[in-house]
């Protein structure tokens, strides 16, 4: 991961990621950070997208492009069009689901955005399922 030899040089840097835009640099500076990524990837020979997350992106989407992928294997070769940071594995994977409980075309709707303000901007997922559960990971 990152390495900073001074809080200024971290700033510009971790400043983008989700949830701490507020704080100032020295207290955001860290050696060692664990970030985790949220990503899209559209296939280059299929109209096909695979949404996931992942703490190293480039050794993930290698797996994928290498076939080692289940379901991935087929469309291959794979490209990443959009990726978001976070902190924690627990917010990428929240945040994995509610992207893929938005109904189809999402992923265009992602990598065609301009800016992540505009996608902040898509209606929220659905809040429960009938049982009184949240809607994640059912479909």
């Amino acid at each position: 991961m990152a390495e900073w030899s001074n809080a200024s040089d971290c700033k510009s840097d971790a400043l983008r990621l989700r949830g701490f835009e507020s704080l100032p640099a020295h207290i955001i500076y860290v050696k060692h950070i664990k970030i985790f990524k949220v990503y899209i990837l559209k296939s280059e020979i299929a109209s096909r997208y695979y949404i996931g997350h992942t703490q190293d992106i480039n050794k993930r989407l290698s797996r994928h492009n290498r076939g080692l992928v289940r379901s991935t294997k087929p469309y291959r070769p794979w490209k990443i069009v959009y990726s978001e940071s976070f902190y924690s594995k627990q917010e990428a994977y929240r945040r994995e689901l509610m992207i893929k409980s938005y109904k189809k075309g999402v992923a265009d709707c992602f990598v065609n955005k301009s800016s992540k303000a505009e996608v902040a901007q898509l209606p929220p997922p659905p809040k429960a399922d009938k049982q009184g559960g949240p809607a994640y990971g059912r479909g």
